[in-house]
């Protein structure tokens, strides 16, 4: 399995793959938008579902 092929992201991954600060991505978990996971006290953000969250907030300000 590649790095691109990973169903979860950390945190910093999921920001950069956004284009979004950090804080964003956490609100988007907080709210709802996107799958956040805490296997081991590192929380984790589900690849799919930042990407989806990217396009639908395409062109609505960047970091």
């Amino acid at each position: 399995m590649t790095a691109n092929a990973r169903p979860w992201l950390t945190l910093a991954e999921a920001a950069e793959r956004a284009h979004r600060d950090p804080r964003t991505i956490r609100r988007w978990a907080a709210t709802g938008r996107i799958r956040a996971w805490e296997p081991v006290g590192v929380r984790l953000f589900n690849r799919d579902d930042i990407d989806q969250a990217k396009r639908e907030t395409r062109g609505q300000g960047r970091r």
